[in-house]
């Protein structure tokens, strides 16, 4: 079993557990209630603001720890 392959194993366990505490049908239900969510393209693209998308990471899946003081 590769990386990848034990990745997606823990995230099927993930997802069950997650189903059972909240099942589907009562996240839909919170999901009709949430506020509405703001424009991702807008708000990357108002102008005289900073945009940004960043992703900080202490290891990498297949590589392992990037920096170790992260």
């Amino acid at each position: 079993m590769n990386i990848l392959d034990k990745i997606i194993l823990e995230k099927k366990k993930a997802i069950k557990l997650a189903t059972q505490k909240l099942p589907l049908e009562n996240l839909l239900s919170l999901i009709k209630k949430a506020p509405k969510v703001r424009s991702f393209k807008r708000a990357l693209s108002k102008k005289g603001i900073l945009a940004l998308i960043a992703e900080i990471k202490k290891a990498s899946p297949s590589q392992g720890l990037i920096r170790s003081d992260f």
